[in-house]
């Protein structure tokens, strides 16, 4: 029985709301809700219509790190604050100098809506 509890308190959904920004000026604003699909134990997570996961980049007491930069800065940064549902997703190219997008918002907790079922 306690497994069992672990294991869903480790499962769940975000629901994450806030602005996207984009544009050179960052003066380009739109509302932006998100649903991430969430299971710390085995790993994974996905969003959108959750066609397939991904692998959880990184874990620690207060972040989930979805997706991060290289170390050049560009790429994609996607994570959450685990203590005050502080929300960045981050699109950088060209080393890092200029955000293509970003989303900067708040999650809160929901019930898991489950993953899409392995097919072998």
């Amino acid at each position: 029985m306690i497994a069992a509890v672990a294991a869903a308190a480790a499962a769940f959904n975000l629901v994450c709301a806030g602005n996207t920004i984009f544009g050179a000026d960052w003066k380009h604003k739109t509302a932006f809700e998100i649903t991430l699909r969430v299971d710390l134990q085995s790993g994974r997570w996905c969003s959108h219509a959750c066609k397939e996961t991904q692998r959880i980049y990184g874990l620690s007491a207060t972040q989930i790190v979805f997706e991060a930069e290289d170390s050049s800065g560009s790429g994609t940064l996607n994570m959450v604050n685990r203590e005050s549902g502080a929300y960045i997703f981050r699109i950088r190219e060209d080393m890092g100098k200029v955000p293509i997008i970003s989303q900067i918002g708040v999650c809160r907790r929901a019930p898991f809506s489950g993953f899409p079922r392995q097919q072998f």
